[in-house]
């Protein structure tokens, strides 16, 4: 966004349009309109970079595949544990499908 936009954005606005007396525009009001301008699109700019960022994030993890236990895994939980371990690994396998 260059000056004329905002200007035209400041005319747009309601601003005075009487901006050209002194050859250049030049008031405090478009340098406020200006300022706020920028603001808004830097943070509308960074918002949409944080989303994508997220969204990439969760597609990622929606893509992985479930994976249970091992019979290696299985083969290290000690007896007493055991059927816990069972149960557990079929309940979070039902809940990720």
């Amino acid at each position: 966004m260059n000056r004329d936009d905002i200007i035209r954005m400041a005319r747009e606005a309601g601003l005075s349009n009487d901006f050209e007396n002194f050859g250049y525009p030049y008031l405090p009001e478009l340098e406020r309109f200006a300022t706020l301008v920028y603001e808004r699109a830097f943070i509308d700019g960074m918002q949409k970079q944080m989303q994508s960022s997220v969204d990439k994030a969760v597609n990622k993890m929606a893509q992985r595949e479930w994976q249970g236990l091992t019979a290696e895994d299985l083969a290290e939980i000690p007896p007493s544990c055991y059927e816990g371990a069972i149960w557990a690994d079929a309940r979070l396998k039902e809940k990720n499908t």
